[in-house]
């Protein structure tokens, strides 16, 4: 499904770019344009799949930038900043400011859990299919488990939140997470040593 939409994503993203053959736009009317033309198909059913960027919350920072969806985010942003294939992805996140699409999937796969999680009865084949995989302790409610772990939160606190802000204090964290692993990466790789002086 991500290579789906990976692919879909990407001949949007040729398509928007044909349009400013001529002239580029500024970088923020392109990450604007990219935000809602190309990422709605980019996040298409993150609600399902959205806990697979990460692959654990320890190793976050590799498992978002490796994320196959995150190829036509980095492609998009090497366009509208004028570079080329081998720069290094560290100073285009880091001169940017931008976060890697998978946050954004992630935010939306927490949202549709805590959603589905406080369900009501009356919808039965709904609430017995959650219930199911609470009992059996799927993968997805396993990856549910451990983002709320990585929030030190447990699964009660976060079903009597509220969604939207249970959803902002998970990309909060995400964000936060990733910044440090930016910082660190940025810190230690020899080909950035003069960046941020």
């Amino acid at each position: 499904a991500k290579k789906d939409l990976l692919a879909r994503s990407i001949k949007a993203m040729y398509k928007l770019i044909s349009i400013f053959k001529e002239v580029k736009p500024q970088f923020l009317t392109g990450m604007h344009l990219f935000e809602h033309t190309i990422l709605p198909i980019l996040l298409y059913g993150a609600e399902i799949w959205g806990d697979n960027c990460l692959s654990t919350t320890k190793n976050m920072y590799d498992s978002l930038l490796k994320d196959i969806i995150e190829q036509c985010h980095l492609r998009f942003l090497r366009y509208s900043l004028g570079l080329n294939r081998r720069t290094t992805k560290l100073g285009i996140y880091g001169e940017t400011g931008r976060y890697p699409v998978g946050i954004s999937a992630t935010k939306s796969f927490i949202k549709y859990w805590h959603r589905v999680s406080n369900i009501s009865q009356e919808n039965k084949l709904l609430y017995n299919a959650y219930e199911e995989n609470v009992k059996n302790e799927s993968v997805w409610f396993t990856k549910v488990k451990q983002m709320l772990d990585g929030m030190n939160m447990s699964k009660h606190q976060a079903m009597n939140m509220n969604g939207k802000h249970l959803a902002k204090m998970l990309q909060n964290s995400l964000q936060n997470k990733f910044e440090v692993g930016l910082k660190s990466e940025l810190f230690n790789d020899e080909r950035m040593k003069g960046y941020g002086n």
